[in-house]
């Protein structure tokens, strides 16, 4: 997939927008569970690098974000600090109803470390807005289906 990204296409985005990403711009984003797994070698050949450079193209985080304060706190401090406009924070269409059901203790718990915390991106402002509202966070493994719900 590394190299089609390189050509003009409209399937690697959710806005389907036609666009490609040179490969010094292609970074592979793993958490800390399948980095320890990974073999760095067959990974670096897959994205036509050697290690040393694979390896300058890997952001290790220990997950993906949650729709609660700490994991915008996360991408903000991780992503959105590097990577600007670039980056992307997943905001589902349903985030309004996810966090309406949501851990209160969870937001209790983050608030004290993440209250001060400036949002530089404006597209984060009105999930911000509704974690708030709500006095709640979310999950993001709320998001996965068991079998028995296929």
């Amino acid at each position: 997939v590394s190299n089609k990204l390189t050509f003009m296409n409209s399937e690697y985005n959710p806005a389907a927008v036609r666009t490609f990403t040179e490969k010094a711009d292609q970074y592979m984003i793993v958490n800390s569970v399948f980095d320890a797994t990974m073999d760095v070698n067959v990974l670096a050949s897959a994205f036509n690098m050697d290690k040393a450079e694979f390896l300058g193209h890997r952001v290790l985080i220990d997950g993906f974000g949650d729709l609660d304060v700490a994991g915008i706190r996360i991408f903000i401090t991780e992503f959105y600090r590097y990577l600007g406009e670039r980056s992307s924070f997943l905001i589902p269409p349903d985030y309004e109803e996810r966090i309406k059901n949501g851990s209160r203790e969870r937001y209790d718990v983050q608030l004290t470390t993440t209250k001060n915390m400036i949002i530089n991106d404006p597209r984060l402002r009105a999930l911000a807005a509704c974690i708030h509202k709500y006095h709640r966070g979310y999950d993001q493994e709320g998001y996965i289906r068991t079998r028995q719900q296929f």
